[in-house]
């Protein structure tokens, strides 16, 4: 692109663009008569003293750099919130998170109307947090979503100094009091899983959900190749979840397999032929076995049959026992309470990780609930049960 300056009959000067060199490589030639000529006032392609080194180390003109200023910004709530969509789209947050956040902001629109972003207040933020609480009769959960939703979405207004201040900053999350999940003690798993054991393909399914927590829709969405039985001796045996139409909510993620487990797995498929799905099973199928095996272990459940969820939370309440078993041999060696602190917030976090949750440690607290037996938040827990 070529810029020239010249002057109009009254004298007053302009900047006139060449997308074009001319032949002689003359790069003030202006633009050819079929395309037209740009007229800018003198100065408007001249950068900012801040923004100048930066668009000129990008290899930016000056006239795009004016241009870039000139991108008209989200000035009312409505605007705001459109963009905030695409910022999540270009960010690859999860489709969950999108749909969630949208239908969060669009209630706020909704019940504030649309009006401009610096008439927007921390008073307005309580108001619609109440209104959702009372009028709409939401859980607390469904609330602290909500405020979750308000909260990144001023964050990223002030980020980008759309906003002088982030109105959302003081709004405190409601407390839950998570139901605390069903599972199984480990010696009920043993009967379970000897009630498996007459079936190679019910004994392998069952062992690999208990032993690395996956969903039912993750284990009929697994495939041949996603499962890798210690070929790779450096790496041992693991398997990967991957986003699939059957566990598109789910996140994609890594899991170590026991080496016992794997040799159930080997036994199995050295039975088979190499197809698609690790399990040949349908959902309904899962829920099939996993009911028959409980009946078959007299597994006593709250609910009328065992369902591959408690096997799930099983996993989960197993893994939190061997991490708080950790930090309390941390604590008993004389490690400053601090440094638990830390580790205890970093193992709530690897747990959600393993289950292809929110990393939100919170949702980590039925499962230290189930381990200590505490039921006040902040309440010094006693020494946790022993068994693994």
């Amino acid at each position: 692109m070529a810029v020239r300056g010249a002057e109009t009959d009254n004298g007053a000067p302009f900047v006139q663009l060449s997308l074009f060199a001319s032949e002689d490589g003359d790069p003030t030639e202006s633009l050819p008569a079929a395309i037209g000529a740009a007229e800018i006032p003198s100065g408007a392609g001249e950068p900012s003293a801040e923004a100048a080194p930066e668009a000129m180390a990008a290899g930016v003109t000056e006239v795009e750099a004016s241009r870039v200023r000139q991108r008209p910004r989200p000035a009312t709530l409505e605007a705001a919130i459109v963009e905030y969509k695409q910022f999540l789209v270009a960010e690859n947050r999860a489709k969950h998170t999108q749909m969630s956040f949208g239908l969060d902001l669009k209630l706020f629109l909704e019940h504030l109307g649309d009006r401009g972003l610096g008439q927007i207040g921390e008073s307005d933020l309580r108001s619609f947090i109440s209104w959702v609480r009372i009028e709409r009769n939401n859980s607390a959960v469904s609330v602290r979503r909500k405020v979750a939703s308000l909260k990144n979405f001023f964050a990223y207004l002030y980020r980008e100094r759309l906003i002088p201040h982030d109105p959302a900053l003081r709004l405190i999350y409601p407390e839950t009091y998570p139901a605390l999940p069903e599972f199984l003690e480990d010696h009920k798993v043993d009967d379970l899983l000897a009630a498996a054991a007459e079936h190679l393909f019910w004994d392998a399914l069952l062992s690999l959900m208990l032993d690395t927590g996956l969903k039912r829709d993750e284990v009929v969405a697994l495939g041949w190749g996603d499962v890798s039985l210690g070929e790779n001796e450096e790496r041992g045996s693991y398997l990967v979840v991957r986003d699939t139409e059957q566990a598109k909510r789910l996140r994609s993620r890594r899991l170590e397999i026991s080496e016992e487990v794997a040799d159930k797995l080997r036994a199995y498929r050295a039975e088979l032929k190499v197809r698609e799905r690790f399990f040949d099973v349908s959902a309904r199928g899962v829920n099939f076995i996993v009911e028959v095996c409980g009946a078959r272990a007299h597994t006593v459940t709250r609910g009328k049959k065992l369902t591959p969820q408690i096997l799930r939370e099983t996993f989960a309440v197993r893994k939190m026992r061997s991490m708080v078993r950790e930090e309390e041999a941390l604590r008993q060696a004389g490690l400053e309470e601090e440094t638990v602190a830390a580790l205890i917030e970093a193992h709530d976090v690897q747990l959600l990780r393993l289950l292809g949750l929110h990393e939100e440690p919170e949702s980590a607290k039925k499962y230290r609930k189930l381990v200590y037996g505490w039921s006040e938040p902040g309440h010094t827990p006693a020494s946790p049960t022993t068994e693994a």
